[in-house]
């Protein structure tokens, strides 16, 4: 069994949903295709995680690292960090970190209010543009400034200075038809001084951005040709380095990521992942899945933790295209006998999401997800579909996301018995057992 005690975790990105009329009541993942998924699930166990707790909706960053095994309520930079190390930038101890994004706005009285959060998902020459010129705001304050564009509609901003905090509310209200708010220092805020110069400055920043971009020629020809300006930048998850324990050290395995969003490509980055490119993907719902299925496979061979996302399902939920994002799952679906060779060969295979976007909503919500594990190791259920509804009744149950990988250490036979102490360099690495069950194939 080559790939005996490896990996492969695929999360479907805002995959969870729940019942859409126009789907005859059925979630995406129920009026889908998914002849693989389905085998998949009969041959594995199944249930409900949540990931970070029932009832709460996670944002991206948080669900990937309790999956990862790791406790956002202790150990989350903020989101602006992995924005910004998912394009190779790491940012130094002087500096603050934060997501963005073109969004679109419009005057009233003295306020501006939320038109789109996402400018129409503009994208392409036009946001690098509009970047470009914002770029020219390169100082407030005393403070650096540094504007980049990523993916779509999103970017990072980079504050530069000494005496600056991340513990700041967000410009972006998370909400059409709410003004854009400003930004403030959080309750539990100490460092008094450095949060209200920051938080100055980016206030500083947001009506620069609007002041430069409202009157652009770019934003007069969108608006010409019936398309949302980008007329403001809305950053969020302010966000400065901390200690995190490197993936392989905390678990014992080796990780890889194949990933395009820069958000995924930041938490994998930091920590510790080996981040994997693939041709043609490319974060939205065009990419290369069989590619992408292809590279993780390929990673196995050195790797014993392979993380694979796919973000065109959350994209499509956000946009509340339910019959696209089912398309989307089915060509999901449709690659996956890609992997399922791996799991002959010894691998353990999970798949999952990591969090519910319903296309009802086009936002985020506190659902459960489905989680299915399969491998050699797996005490079956009799669950014999794969979605929202069906694993209800697997043997899984309802988990929290930071408990999967200690099941998947369990199912790898990597666990240490619990009151035992080994070497902590051999705390998740028992080769003795694995050559018994070798020898017992």
């Amino acid at each position: 069994m080559q790939y005996f005690g490896k990996i492969i975790l695929l999360v479907c990105d805002g995959m969870a949903d729940r019942q859409v009329k126009e789907l005859g009541d059925k979630t995406p993942l129920e009026y889908a295709e998914t002849p693989n998924m389905d085998e998949l699930a009969e041959k594995g166990v199944t249930g409900l995680m949540d990931p970070i707790a029932p009832g709460v909706p996670p944002s991206s960053d948080t669900a990937h690292l309790a999956i990862f095994g790791y406790d956002p309520e202790k150990e989350y930079p903020g989101r602006g960090l992995f924005e910004a190390a998912g394009y190779g930038y790491k940012i130094s101890d002087d500096e603050v970190a934060f997501r963005c994004n073109f969004s679109t706005v419009r005057k009233r009285d003295n306020e501006l209010i939320v038109v789109d959060r996402r400018a129409g998902r503009i994208s392409g020459d036009e946001a690098e543009a509009l970047a470009k010129e914002l770029q020219k705001i390169d100082e407030i304050d005393g403070v650096k400034v540094r504007f980049v564009h990523t993916l779509e509609h999103r970017g990072f901003l980079i504050l530069k200075g000494e005496g600056l905090s991340a513990n700041i509310t967000d410009s972006d209200p998370h909400e059409v038809g709410a003004p854009v708010l400003e930004s403030v220092p959080l309750e539990s805020a100490v460092d008094f001084e450095a949060v209200q110069k920051t938080a100055q400055i980016v206030n500083k920043f947001v009506l620069q951005t609007f002041s430069v971009l409202n009157t652009h020629p770019i934003n007069v020809e969108r608006i010409k040709h019936g398309k949302l300006p980008a007329n403001i930048v809305l950053p969020r998850g302010a966000g400065k380095r901390i200690k995190l324990e490197n993936f392989e050290e905390r678990w014992g395995m080796k990780p890889a990521c194949v990933a395009a969003g820069p958000l995924y490509r930041g938490v994998a980055f930091e920590l510790g992942f080996k981040l994997i490119d693939v041709e043609g993907a490319t974060g939205l719902p065009n990419t290369n899945i069989k590619g992408k299925f292809e590279a993780a496979v390929n990673a196995l061979e050195n790797y014993d933790f392979v993380f694979i996302h796919i973000k065109g399902t959350d994209t499509l939920s956000h946009s509340k295209d339910a019959k696209g994002k089912a398309e989307m799952i089915s060509r999901i679906d449709n690659a996956l006998p890609i992997i399922m060779d791996t799991i002959k060969e010894g691998a353990t295979f999970v798949l999952t999401a990591d969090h519910t976007t319903p296309c009802s909503i086009g936002i985020h919500s506190g659902d459960p997800v489905p989680l299915l594990i399969t491998g050699p190791n797996i005490r079956r259920d009799f669950v014999k579909n794969f979605d929202e509804i069906s694993v209800v009744r697997g043997g899984l149950h309802r988990i929290r996301g930071k408990e999967l990988m200690n099941i998947l250490l369990d199912m790898t036979h990597r666990a240490p018995e619990y009151g035992l102490r080994p070497s902590p360099k051999h705390v998740r690495y028992l080769p003795k057992i694995w050559n018994a069950l070798k020898l017992n194939e």
